[in-house]
C-alpha cells in the first residue's frame, strides 16, 4: 500500500512532492549499475520505499522460448516462485500481463474469477496483486509484480507509481542486458583470438620451427660430410633444399592467413583463389574453387569474416578429414551469398564435437561465432565415411 494513504489533503500533497523527489532518486539508483543482478535488486528495493508489499518479483521475457523467467524476488518467499522459474503465456497474472501488454490490478483475488494466479513457491494464497509490463519502447522486457496477503492492499495510486518505476526499470534492465551481451561478445572474441594465437603457435612449432631446426642440424651434418665424405654432400644439400622450400611454403601460408592483402585490394574471389593456390598439396590433396562468376565486392568486415570462416573450414578438412578433395563454392542466391566448403574425407559426429567445446575444440565454435557477428547462418553436416559440408549464408546489403 502506498505510503501516502491515511493522510489529510494537505499532508498528501506534501507527501506527493516527497514521492516525486523520491522517484527522481529512484531513477538515479536504478540506473546506477550496468550489472543486471544489481539493477533488478535496486528496482525491488526502491519499489519497497514507495509501496508496501508482502512479496515482489521481476521476471524477464525470453523471446526464444516465449516465456517469462523469474530473475529477482523480494519479501516473503512463500509468495514468489524460485529464481529460474518459468511462466508461460497462458499462466496466471504474469501471462495475462504479457498477453495484453497492460498493467493488472487485483483488489481481491478471491472475487476475481476471470484470471487466477499461478501457484507460487510456497503456494500461499494471494489476496491482492498489482503488476505491470516492463516495456522499452514497443519491446517487452519483462514484468514487475507485487502481491499482498491482505485484500485491497493496492489501489490505482500504487499502480500509477509502479508504472513510473517500470518505465525507468525497463530502460535500466535493457541497458544492463545489452551490457552483459557486449561483455559476453567481448569474451567470445578474446577466446577466438586466443585460439588463433594458439593455432599459429602450434603451426609454427609443428611445422616451420621444426623444419628450420632440422635444416640447422642438416647443415652441421653437411659440414662433417664435407671433411669425411664430400661425395655425399650434393645429395644432402638436395634434401636440405627441399626442406627449405617446404619451410618457406608453410611460412607464406601463415603470413597469408594472418593478413591477406589481396582480400583488401582485389576482393573475396581473388583472395580465395590465391589462398587455395598457395596451400601445400600433401598426399595428393586437391583444391577446387567454383565462384559461378561472382565478382561483387562486399562490406570489408563481411569479406574478412567470410574469408576467416573459409580458412577455418579448409584447415579443419586439411588436418582432420583425410580427404582427397576439398571443394569451395561461392554463389549469389536470392540476395544471399552462399559459401560452401565440402570435403570427401572421413566425416565426424557434429553433435559430439560441439559438446566437446569445453575440451578445447573451438573450430566449429569459432566459425559459428564469426557467422553470428555478420548476422549470417552457418550449417555443418557430416557423414562418417563420406565427408563434411559447411554452408555459410550471408544476407547481402541492399
Amino acid at each position: 500500500m502506498s505510503k501516502m494513504k491515511g493522510r489529510s489533503v494537505e499532508g498528501r500533497g506534501e507527501q506527493r512532492v516527497r514521492d516525486l523527489a523520491l522517484l527522481k532518486e529512484i531513477g538515479r539508483t536504478i540506473n546506477a549499475s550496468l550489472e543486471l543482478e544489481e539493477t533488478l535488486e535496486a528496482v525491488l528495493a526502491t519499489t519497497r520505499r514507495l509501496i508496501d508489499y508482502t512479496a515482489a518479483e521481476i521476471s524477464l521475457w525470453e523471446r526464444d522460448s516465449q516465456s517469462l523467467v523469474v530473475c529477482a524476488q523480494a519479501g516473503d518467499p512463500g509468495y514468489t516462485a524460485e529464481a529460474g522459474g518459468v511462466y508461460h503465456l497462458d499462466e496466471g497474472y504474469s501471462g495475462w500481463i504479457v498477453r495484453h501488454r497492460e498493467p493488472l490490478l487485483i483488489l481481491d483475488a478471491a472475487q476475481r474469477t476471470d484470471v487466477r494466479p499461478k501457484a507460487k513457491g510456497g503456494e500461499r494464497p494471494i489476496a491482492s496483486f498489482v503488476g505491470v509490463p516492463l516495456l522499452a519502447g514497443d519491446e517487452l522486457v519483462g514484468t514487475l509484480e507485487l502481491v499482498s496477503h491482505q485484500p485491497e492492499a493496492f489501489d490505482q495510486e500504487d499502480l500509477d507509481l509502479l508504472l513510473i518505476i517500470a518505465h525507468q526499470a525497463a530502460t535500466a534492465v535493457e541497458n544492463a542486458r545489452l551490457y552483459r551481451r557486449l561483455r559476453e561478445e567481448r569474451d567470445r572474441l578474446v577466446r577466438a583470438q586466443e585460439e588463433v594465437r594458439h593455432e599459429l603457435a602450434r603451426s609454427l612449432h609443428d611445422g616451420t620451427v621444426q623444419r628450420l631446426a632440422s635444416l640447422a642440424m642438416g647443415l652441421e651434418h653437411v659440414k662433417r660430410l664435407w671433411r669425411e665424405k664430400p661425395q655425399d654432400v650434393p645429395g644432402e644439400l638436395d634434401s636440405l633444399h627441399k626442406m627449405a622450400i617446404k619451410a618457406a611454403e608453410e611460412a607464406r601460408v601463415l603470413l597469408f592467413e594472418l593478413r591477406p592483402v589481396i582480400l583488401e585490394t582485389q576482393g573475396l574471389v581473388p583472395a580465395l583463389e590465391a589462398y587455395l593456390q598457395q596451400l601445400p598439396r600433401y598426399e595428393g590433396l586437391e583444391f577446387h574453387l567454383d565462384a559461378h562468376g561472382f565478382d561483387r565486392r562486399l562490406n570489408s568486415q563481411v569479406e574478412r569474416t567470410i574469408f576467416s570462416i573459409v580458412q577455418e573450414a579448409v584447415n579443419n578438412a586439411r588436418r582432420h578429414a583425410g580427404a582427397q578433395n576439398i571443394r569451395l563454392e561461392l554463389m549469389e542466391e536470392e540476395k544471399t551469398v552462399v559459401v560452401t566448403v565440402e570435403d570427401d574425407g572421413r566425416g565426424f559426429d557434429v553433435a559430439a564435437t560441439e559438446k566437446a567445446y569445453t575440451d578445447g575444440h573451438f573450430g566449429l565454435l569459432n566459425m559459428r561465432e564469426r557467422a553470428r557477428l555478420i548476422e549470417s547462418d552457418l550449417s555443418v553436416t557430416s557423414t562418417l565415411g563420406r565427408g563434411t559440408k559447411v554452408v555459410l549464408r550471408v544476407p547481402m546489403e541492399e
